[in-house]
């Protein structure tokens, strides 16, 4: 039964309830009269008839049924008669048409607004489509809230004439696109669903560059050492028919320490890769020097390996001290440590900070390097990370325009808006949250709240989520 016609049945009861309590006011102050109002009995049959029984007549004494009723009695059974006779909206019946409850749909794309605390933004499958093809032309997201109010009032016609001002002023690479841009897709490595997502989302990005894909764009694969290199190579200019190349490369990242799980899940999408001949370029620091790291300390290293991942010396150090790095580092980095690991806690963070730098510094290079090679300013590179890497900025993707800006420091600098990170499936314990709902935010004390930081720019899921896991949701646009 509709909306509409219980709100009917409910109006014209509630009519009849009032008339009759206006008769039955009158009936009982005049002290006389009948009243032909249904018995409690009579109700009994007529719901029954609707297979619900509201009232049992047998716990009814025959002393109270001769004592008569009282007015409050009797008003009720006038308002149930009525009500049921047109036909009770929560009694299924054969003929009342209802059909079975069916759950509303919700996106499965959200923008994480920059709000205080952040807003979720959802966006239907034709608003996902432009996204995707804008980030591919190298325009990037935008880091200021688009949930703020626009309207100009006496009370603040002075501050927005101020601000537009300003933002007239600086006008410099606003809005894109960019020299180079960047964008972190954050998954599961061992997760199917998260590669085929992550494909479904790179056919999107590339689509409008496919007359120059081999030469301006490429997949950064962060799980993958730099010695893997070649290997990647020599895949991706095999035969699309040819098994052996498959097997060759796989045998080469199982030599390079990946682990088997990760090679298993991510080979789909580095075939995908083979046919839409996108170059794969490997980032990740050697598994060995990793251990040693993780093992002895970023001290032991070798010389020369950590010159190679390590080029922005100063800047490294610096980062470490920086408020807004401690933040992250308490509230996400160091939350995936664990004591039964057989490391310190400060050789976790050296290991970990290790591999960022390393990341970074390797997807820096490519975007120069391609740059200054094809005399082209519109580079992007897509880089498949961990969700705990990226997650809050603080990994590889909140380290891109430093290092970018110490390799070529006569070059404009890598815009934060050019810099883009992507959450595939997140879920509330990989956003380190307490409970249901996804964790959107850290810096939320008066202490840290200057260098609160949200999760990521978007968040993308391959079925519709859990409505609670969802904060702080906008209506759908």
């Amino acid at each position: 039964m509709s909306k509409g016609l219980i709100v009917v049945h409910l109006a014209i009861a509630t009519l009849v309830l009032l008339v009759a309590s206006i008769q039955t006011c009158n009936g009982f102050v005049s002290g006389g009269g009948s009243y032909s109002i249904l018995s409690p009995s009579s109700i009994d049959t007529t719901l029954s008839t609707k297979g619900t029984v509201l009232h049992d007549s047998s716990s009814s004494s025959p002393k109270d049924s001769k004592a008569g009723r009282s007015r409050r009695d009797a008003l009720s059974g006038l308002f149930w008669t009525c009500f049921f006779s047109l036909g009770a909206p929560g009694v299924s019946t054969a003929s009342d048409g209802m059909t079975e409850y069916k759950p509303s749909k919700r996106a499965t794309a959200y923008f994480v607004d920059s709000t205080v605390p952040p807003t979720l933004v959802p966006y239907r499958k034709q608003r996902e489509a432009a996204i995707l093809k804008s980030l591919g032309n190298g325009y990037g997201t935008l880091k200021k809230t688009s949930l703020l109010d626009t309207t100009i009032t006496l009370n603040n016609i002075m501050n927005k004439t101020i601000s537009a001002a300003f933002d007239k002023l600086n006008t410099k690479n606003q809005g894109g696109p960019y020299d180079s841009s960047f964008v972190f897709l954050g998954i599961d490595f061992a997760s199917n669903d998260d590669v085929q997502l992550a494909v479904n989302i790179m056919e999107s990005i590339i689509q409008p560059r496919k007359r120059k894909l081999a030469t301006n764009t490429a997949a950064g694969v962060s799980w993958a050492p730099r010695s893997t290199q070649t290997a990647l190579d020599t895949f991706l200019r095999s035969e699309d028919s040819s098994t052996s190349s498959t097997n060759d490369l796989k045998a080469a990242l199982l030599e390079a320490k990946v682990p088997l799980d990760i090679v298993s899940s991510q080979l789909p999408l580095l075939q995908w890769a083979k046919k839409q001949k996108l170059p794969l370029i490997a980032l990740s620091p050697e598994i060995s020097d990793l251990d040693t790291v993780r093992t002895k300390g970023l001290q032991d290293l070798d010389m020369g390996r950590r010159a190679q991942y390590v080029v922005d010396t100063q800047g490294f150090i610096d980062m470490v001290q920086n408020p807004k790095f401690q933040l992250y580092t308490d509230k996400s980095m160091m939350k995936d440590y664990t004591s039964n690991d057989d490391i310190s806690p400060g050789d976790f963070f050296a290991e970990r900070i290790l591999y960022d730098e390393a990341v970074a510094t390797a997807a820096s290079n490519w975007a120069l390097l391609t740059n200054s090679r094809n005399n082209n300013k519109n580079s992007l590179m897509i880089v498949l990370s961990a969700i705990e890497g990226v997650r809050f900025f603080g990994g590889a993707n909140g380290r891109i325009r430093r290092v970018s800006s110490f390799l070529s420091p006569d070059s404009a600098p890598v815009e934060e808006e050019a810099i883009t990170t992507i959450l595939l499936n997140p879920t509330a314990q990989k956003t380190l949250s307490q409970s249901n709902y996804l964790r959107t935010v850290i810096g939320t004390t008066p202490e840290s709240r200057p260098y609160q930081t949200k999760i990521a720019d978007y968040l993308w899921f391959t079925s519709m989520p859990k409505v609670n896991m969802l904060p702080r949701m906008m209506n759908i646009r």
